[in-house]
């Protein structure tokens, strides 16, 4: 289970890395969101996903240490 939890998390991760992207440099939802909210909304999915991709790491550096002390 925590193996599945950790792989939806990368995949999450990788989610909002592409928002941001696509906020960032496409012209998607161009009538929904103006400009400068997207630029805003395109960096805040930038630095979650990031966020997000660094807890996933650190959990993954934790699964390795508890996975190598209990041999």
């Amino acid at each position: 289970m925590q193996t599945a939890l950790f792989w939806f998390g990368i995949l999450m991760a990788a989610v909002f890395i592409c928002c941001g992207f696509a906020f960032l440099l496409s012209d998607f939802l161009v009538s929904n969101v103006p400009k400068p909210n997207r630029t805003w909304l395109g960096i805040i999915f930038l630095l979650y996903g990031s966020f997000r991709g660094t807890r996933q790491y650190m959990q993954y550096k934790k699964m390795r240490r508890d996975e190598g002390s209990s041999v």
